[in-house]
């Protein structure tokens, strides 16, 4: 393997990275990319068919033990199995493991720590977002915030635009606020 060192202006830095989180990429994962697509394109390079891998399952007792060893072959792997050297195959090339699309509720609502976002509602308004808690931070009026797409978002046709506020009231009292983002068609217009 080499490493290639190269000097970018700011501009194409910034393009480079923004390129490649539409990607659902690392910047270094999608400048290799384009680098084997120019070369192929160029004929001066041609990609060698995937080796056949193997792969061993080891069952283990809770103390560690081994009890019970098999060898899989790539096209016989457990489900299980499978989806563990997908995603990691995925990560090894610098791609987020696949996953169905995930609505803006799901990725946002709670963070990995099960704690919400809560918002500070004074006079009937918004007057800020907080970050992630595991409760309400003090005694003011502070609500929940929910987060949800505009419509079912899928990421390979898909942006998510800046997100909208809207405080929703039951009966007069401040229940929540639901954070909308607008989802649209990838087009350059909202590259």
């Amino acid at each position: 393997m080499t490493i290639f060192q190269m000097r970018l202006p700011s501009e194409l830095s910034e393009a480079i990275s923004a390129a490649a989180r539409a990607r659902r990429m690392t910047a270094s994962a999608w400048l290799r990319q384009a680098a084997v697509t120019m070369a192929t394109l160029e004929g001066t390079f041609r990609s060698e068919p995937p080796r056949r891998r193997r792969f061993v399952g080891v069952t283990c007792l809770e103390d560690g033990t081994p009890i019970d060893v098999q060898d899989f072959d790539e096209d016989n792997l457990p489900p299980i199995i499978k989806a563990y050297v997908e995603s990691n195959d995925a990560m090894d090339e610098g791609t987020l493991p696949a996953a169905p699309s995930r609505s803006a509720g799901e990725l946002s609502d709670r963070d990995e720590n099960g704690h919400q976002r809560w918002a500070l509602i004074e006079d009937d308004q918004i007057k800020a977002i907080g970050g992630y808690l595991a409760a309400k931070p003090d005694d003011r009026m502070w609500v929940p915030v929910v987060h949800e797409d505009s419509e079912p978002f899928d990421a390979a046709t898909h942006w998510r635009l800046k997100p909208h506020y809207t405080l929703v009231d039951v009966y007069g009292t401040p229940d929540r606020v639901i954070c909308t983002y607008p989802v649209v068609l990838k087009s350059m217009e909202h590259a």
